[in-house]
């Protein structure tokens, strides 16, 4: 029953959201459209598998499959706010990579909630000035710093990559422009605890930050936090930027 209410929560707050920006009539135009796309499209969980195992084979990785907290022992009080891991695709990766009008070797990359790292390997295929990853779980956290080592691609630009095993509303965020990469890793109270922690560190050095929100289940949170504004609108990801003043 947890598990289902952390499948059907995420999906009624993007419909719920989607009705107050656009309007009944307009959501019910993308749910159609989305629900279309899906049929034509989007990767059956077959061939999703076969896409995960391709990554994993191709460079010699453990980042496939789906992991459900409750299969994990995890030390963190914030837990029961987490959902699961799942590795992102690396053709959708790209593409939001594709969409942020910046020059990559000017930021640092922040994954909250990397797992088995996926995306951190997918970033590396970009100049970031560093790539690190936050993960509470040990075990996938461990996952990902053997992956860090066993990655191996021609097209890979930055080679800086790091893991740190803490709960992100613990972490210190640097003081580098900064893209802060979210893959839906937990629900509203966590994620509000992290836009309070981005907020402070803007406060403190104000720089440029960026915002890329994969399968955006809580998506009003960042729209209404007040220092971010949506530049990129997708059904499968949201880009906010901070707000110049």
């Amino acid at each position: 029953m947890n598990n289902l209410y952390y499948k059907i929560y995420p999906l009624w707050i993007q419909v719920h959201n989607s009705i107050r920006e656009r309007g009944v009539k307009r959501t019910l135009l993308a749910i159609l459209l989305f629900i279309l796309r899906t049929i034509k499209e989007y990767p059956s969980n077959h061939r999703r598998k076969r896409l995960d195992l391709f990554f994993d084979r191709k460079f010699g990785t453990n980042t496939a499959g789906r992991v459900e907290l409750d299969d994990l022992h995890i030390e963190s009080n914030n837990k029961e706010f987490g959902f699961r891991y799942q590795g992102v695709l690396p053709d959708i990766f790209r593409e939001m990579m594709s969409k942020l009008p910046i020059k990559y070797e000017n930021f640092v990359f922040i994954d909250f909630g990397s797992g088995k790292g996926r995306a951190l390997l997918l970033a590396a295929e970009y100049p970031f000035r560093r790539i690190i990853g936050i993960e509470f779980s040990l075990d996938l956290y461990s996952i990902a710093l053997s992956n860090i080592k066993l990655y191996k691609n021609p097209m890979q630009k930055c080679f800086s990559l790091e893991c740190e095993h803490k709960d992100v509303i613990q972490y210190s965020l640097p003081a580098d422009n900064l893209i802060c990469y979210l893959y839906n890793p937990f629900d509203e109270k966590v994620l509000s605890l992290v836009l309070d922690n981005i907020k402070k560190s803007l406060t403190e050095y104000p720089r440029e930050l960026f915002v890329v929100y994969r399968h955006p289940a809580f998506d009003e949170l960042l729209f209404n936090c007040g220092f971010l504004e949506k530049i990129i609108s997708d059904e499968e990801y949201s880009i906010f930027q901070r707000k110049t003043i």
